[in-house]
């Protein structure tokens, strides 16, 4: 699908997800910073490559708010280029989220749990020092980690 003429918001929503679902990646790395303080990098990315089909999910983002980028990777081994369309600011991942949360299957639990990655590095951030909530996003960032890595949501919440 090159062009989302003729679907109505709701179609263009549900489709998008439908990628997120087979092509997209939600991840988040932590690293430290000089004053001990964790630093979590977070992105939605969707590949795939055919540019035209990101481009076309770019251009709907933007037309609901959301600010995402256009990224190109360099073939390997003789295969074709590959393009991302790709969300890293935390208010812009909470609001992607929010809209294909109700229509993603496969990952769902991905998306839930890097709403709230973002939600928490928002509420907790402070410029100087330790972030407020930040081993609970540790844990989240550990939780998004094994789902990543197949691990059944009911395994990662087992006590």
């Amino acid at each position: 699908m090159s062009s989302f003429d003729g679907l109505d918001k709701i179609q263009i929503i549900s489709y998008i997800a439908g990628f997120v679902d087979g092509e997209g990646c939600f991840c988040a790395r932590v690293s430290s910073r000089d004053n001990d303080a964790v630093w979590i990098a977070t992105c939605v990315s969707i590949s795939n490559t055919n540019s035209a089909v990101l481009l076309n999910i770019q251009k709907f983002l933007l037309s609901v708010g959301i600010d995402s980028k256009f990224n190109t990777r360099a073939p390997k081994d003789g295969r074709r280029i590959v393009y991302s369309t790709c969300i890293y600011a935390y208010a812009e991942i909470i609001k992607f989220c929010d809209l294909v949360i109700p229509h993603l299957i496969v990952r769902r639990n991905q998306a839930i749990i890097m709403r709230a990655i973002s939600r928490l590095r928002l509420a907790g951030y402070k410029r100087e020092g330790k972030n407020e909530y930040e081993d609970e996003q540790l844990a989240l960032v550990c939780s998004l980690k094994a789902l990543n890595q197949g691990a059944a949501i009911d395994d990662i919440y087992a006590e």
